[in-house]
């Protein structure tokens, strides 16, 4: 029996991917409705992130490359979480260090993301 991680992994991955270069519609899907990302004291929603994407928020960070260690929770049959550091770099130059902390939920039969909990270190 394939564990939660498992059912998330690649999907985790794809949003990650999503995330930087600019694809506000995947996000759209893979993010719960009440999704928000909290970065110290500021808090986003899913719409002002996705605003800010379709802005161009991110433009020039589509070929960022992440370097990331993991750790990841089931907590039941519905709901996981995972926490981590990442190094983003970008043509070989550091971009930033992260840790962060995400958590994923069963809704529907699908697996979204509800919240990204982020610092840079």
């Amino acid at each position: 029996m394939a564990t939660n991680w498992q059912a998330v992994d690649d999907l985790r991955h794809r949003w990650v991917k999503a995330y930087y270069q600019g694809d506000s519609d995947f996000l759209e899907c893979v993010e719960a409705p009440f999704f928000f990302a909290k970065c110290g004291g500021r808090l986003t929603s899913k719409q002002q992130q996705l605003d800010a994407l379709r802005a161009g928020m991110n433009h020039g960070l589509a070929l960022a490359e992440i370097d990331d260690v993991i750790e990841a929770r089931d907590h039941g049959s519905d709901w996981l979480t995972v926490k981590g550091e990442a190094s983003v770099t970008l043509q070989g130059d550091a971009v930033g260090r992260y840790r962060y902390f995400e958590m994923w939920i069963l809704m529907a039969g699908e697996w979204r993301i509800t919240s990204l909990c982020f610092e840079q270190i």
